[in-house]
């Protein structure tokens, strides 16, 4: 697998991923570190990419991003959520039923719990974690596949922050 940039094509998928994805994590407790979480976001996408798309894909990347949490009122709690998204390139998107398919298999037998299965014409999420991995495909004529994975609220340091 061969990992690229390319300039942000579409900002539909990390809107939609963004608006389910849950603020979780601990508001006072320690949590993970941002390097970690971020981390773990790049390393669990590109493990279940591996596991379900064929020899040759690429991944170029749509955003990494680094998030900031709010709590219930919308204030910022200080905390942030690491993000990450790619285009998978280099795939026979008339197969998008099975890598859907794959996923799914991926990610019952790796801990993940399925929430949303929109599948395969739309969009699918699970989460492990805390963590939340979703996979969609665009409403174009070439149904290309996003995939990405968003970490829970974390302190940049990993303990909270004085007030």
């Amino acid at each position: 697998m061969r990992v690229t940039k390319r300039p942000v094509r579409a900002l539909m998928f990390v809107g939609v991923f963004l608006l389910i994805a849950g603020c979780g994590g601990s508001a006072m407790g320690n949590t993970e570190t941002m390097p970690e979480a971020q981390a773990r976001v790049e390393r669990e996408t590109n493990a279940a990419a591996s596991a379900i798309f064929p020899p040759g894909f690429t991944l170029s990347v749509q955003s990494t991003l680094s998030m900031p949490c709010a709590d219930i009122e919308d204030k910022g709690t200080g905390q942030s959520r690491a993000s990450v998204n790619y285009w998978v390139d280099n795939i026979d998107n008339r197969r998008n039923n099975e890598y859907f398919d794959k996923l799914k298999t991926w990610w019952a037998n790796n801990g993940w719990e399925i929430e949303t299965d929109k599948s395969p014409d739309d969009y699918m999420n699970a989460t492990k974690d805390e963590y939340k991995m979703a996979i969609q495909t665009t409403i174009t004529p070439d149904r290309r596949v996003s995939i990405g994975t968003n970490s829970p609220c974390v302190w940049p340091n990993g303990t909270p922050e004085p007030r």
